[in-house]
C-alpha cells in the first residue's frame, strides 16, 4: 500500500512539476521545430492575422506581432516575459530606423526571456519576425 501512494504520488508531484516549469520549454520547441534549429524566420500576414495597434509606438506593435506569433505556434501567455531575460536581467529591447529619412527601414529588437527577435515590416500587409533562441 506505501508503495502505491509512493507512485501516486511521485505522478503527481511529476505531472504538477511538468505544467509548472516545461511549458516556455515547449514553447521554446514549437519556435524551433523541436530544437532543430537555433534561429528561425516567419512571415505573418497582418491582414489575415488580429494584432492591436499602437499607432506609431513601434516597439508595441513588434510585441503584439510578436504575441500573435507565439499563440499561432501555441504557447501560453505565461511562457514568456518580455520585461526581463532568462537571468532575470531587463531586457533591452527598441526599434531604430536603419536609413536616415526612411521611416520603412525601421527594425526592432525585442528581448524576451525565451528568446530574442527580431521584427520588420514590408510595404504591404507583412511582417517578418526572426526568433532565435538564446543559448
Amino acid at each position: 500500500m506505501k508503495a502505491l501512494i509512493f507512485v501516486f504520488l511521485v505522478l503527481v508531484s511529476s505531472t504538477f512539476i511538468n505544467s509548472a516549469f516545461a511549458t516556455p520549454v515547449s514553447c521554446i520547441g514549437n519556435l524551433t521545430y523541436n530544437f532543430s534549429v537555433d534561429s528561425v524566420a516567419y512571415s505573418i500576414n497582418l491582414d489575415q492575422t488580429e494584432v492591436r495597434s499602437f499607432g506609431s509606438d513601434h516597439l508595441a506593435n513588434s510585441i503584439q506581432i510578436i504575441k500573435a506569433l507565439l499563440q499561432m505556434k501555441e504557447c501560453e501567455k505565461t511562457d514568456v516575459n518580455f520585461m526581463k531575460t532568462p537571468l532575470g536581467r531587463n531586457s533591452y529591447s527598441r526599434c531604430r530606423q536603419i536609413l536616415d529619412n526612411n521611416d520603412n527601414s525601421r527594425a526592432c529588437f525585442v528581448e524576451s526571456s525565451i528568446g530574442y527577435f527580431f521584427v520588420t515590416w514590408d510595404f504591404l500587409s507583412r511582417a517578418h519576425v526572426i526568433y532565435n533562441r538564446w543559448d
